[in-house]
């Protein structure tokens, strides 16, 4: 199970589905956006950050002039008034493993709680050139590094396969993330266990695995090689083993002894690592040389092109290119094929 949540988790939340927002441990929360737009008139029309933006709702689409009511999970007339769409009650954010004040959200670049309103100047947009681009109109077509970015019915998401609580996003419907049943329990950033990928959307939270905050989860062994280590999700160090702390970055417990574990993952992989063991069973540390710091990248054995050019894997073996070193999981010593001297790698 816990090698497939890298794979399982970046589909299903490309997925088109709703979900009732009640979290397990008995919260309701809205999350740290929208908080402030969510009044809806009596007898007046829905406030926008009660309802969906796409029309879609338990992965099915609302009947015609109907959208799906964030705090019910079920389609409403959008002329309908508090009655048939209630009001969320909105939770502290929790940003870097602390809880924010109130107001303010979380800053995804830096972990800093922020005030939404000076976002453009203390957490500016991902690829914004000027401060004006910045303060721009939010959207869906942008990324993201706060939910400040996005329409009050989005939240910053994280890129499609990734898992990480921290770092740059893209705006994404809430109403519209994905409902899975194959696991009853996701720990999300924020160190509460939602019953839904869809749940913790809903209330702007990023999911960081399919178990319960605190839960050590064992690596199940999928494919042969070296073995990986048991793994616990958290939102705050009170949810990890004594001496382990809680990376706001990855979501997991870590070894502070081992600080580069808990930074941001090199380009193209999915969280930094030390070795092997760190990474999924379908996944390996990619990372310059034989051994030392990379990031888990997941490997296959399709093809991986036809472009000659050789390298001598780590292995000992000589490979036609390096992505075909990559496909079986293995690192690269130097270009060219490997030697006689290369027999002790």
């Amino acid at each position: 199970m816990q090698t497939f949540v890298g794979i399982l988790l970046g589909l299903i939340l490309l997925t088109s589905c709703a979900r009732n927002p009640l979290v397990a441990s008995g919260a309701s929360s809205f999350g740290d956006a929208g908080a402030a737009d969510d009044e809806s008139g009596a007898g007046g029309s829905l406030g926008i950050a009660q309802i969906g933006d796409d029309g879609m709702c338990n992965g099915l689409p609302c009947p015609q002039g109907q959208q799906c009511c964030f705090s019910t999970g079920r389609c409403v007339p959008t002329s309908g008034g508090v009655t048939d769409c209630p009001a969320l009650t909105p939770a502290p954010v929790v940003c870097g493993g602390v809880a924010c004040p109130s107001g303010e959200i979380c800053c995804l670049l830096n972990g800093n709680c922020i005030d939404p309103s000076s976002s453009a100047a203390t957490c500016p947009r991902p690829g914004a050139s000027s401060s004006a681009d910045a303060s721009s109109p939010r959207n869906s077509s942008v990324s993201c590094g706060s939910n400040a970015d996005c329409l009050p019915t989005q939240f910053c998401a994280p890129p499609p396969g990734s898992l990480l609580c921290l770092g740059s996003g893209i705006c994404q419907s809430r109403s519209n993330c994905g409902y899975n049943t194959t696991a009853s329990q996701y720990c999300g950033c924020d160190g509460v266990s939602y019953p839904s990928v869809q749940a913790a959307c809903i209330v702007g939270v990023r999911v960081t695995s399919d178990s319960s905050c605190g839960a050590t989860v064992v690596p199940v062994p999928e494919l042969p090689g070296a073995p990986r280590v048991d793994v616990v999700y958290c939102g705050s160090t009170e949810q990890c083993p004594r001496d382990q702390q809680c990376c706001s970055i990855t979501g997991r417990c870590y070894d502070p002894n081992t600080p580069y574990l808990c930074t941001l993952p090199p380009p193209g992989t999915s969280i930094a690592c030390v070795d092997d063991s760190q990474c999924t069973n379908v996944e390996f540390c990619s990372g310059p040389g034989c051994s030392g710091p990379g990031g888990c990248l997941a490997f296959s054995t399709g093809n991986c092109g036809g472009e000659l050019s050789p390298v001598c894997g780590c292995d000992g073996r000589s490979y036609t290119n390096a992505g075909c070193a990559d496909a079986v999981g293995v690192r690269v010593a130097h270009e060219g094929v490997c030697e006689a001297a290369d027999a002790g790698l």
